[in-house]
């Protein structure tokens, strides 16, 4: 198993908590380079790239969408999109070669029904 992580210690964590061998790989999956190195490299190391799990997620704290700067909407993209996108461009090709593999991407709850968010929202700001 092979974990993108910004931090060391967040992937030695993930080890020993269950007990398993981790290949850390320090990435900013936000940088597109940084993510196609691991992939590749990754690749390269094993001969093979059998499952992507992209499970990178987060953004700013939940404000309505007037509230929201440039900046939050574009990390929010840059986090939970484009990193997706990016790792699956990255490892698309190394398991069309081979034959197969499998891509899981998790997301929010929220993504798919807003409903919490909404009540969250208007809980804390419609007068």
């Amino acid at each position: 198993m092979v974990i993108a992580q910004r931090k060391a210690r967040v992937a030695q964590g993930l080890s020993e908590e269950f007990a398993v061998e981790v290949s850390f790989g320090q990435t900013d999956v936000c940088v597109k380079n940084q993510l196609e190195r691991l992939i590749n490299g990754t690749a390269e190391r094993y001969g093979r790239f059998d499952i992507l799990i992209n499970n990178a997620g987060g953004g700013s704290l939940p404000k309505p969408l007037e509230q929201s700067s440039d900046k939050d909407v574009r990390d929010s993209l840059q986090l939970n999109f484009w990193s997706c996108l990016w790792a699956i461009q990255a490892a698309f090709p190394h398991m069309k070669a081979q034959g197969h593999g499998r891509i899981v991407n998790f997301g929010s709850l929220n993504g798919v029904c807003t409903a919490c968010l909404t009540t969250w929202l208007k809980r804390r700001c419609v007068p």
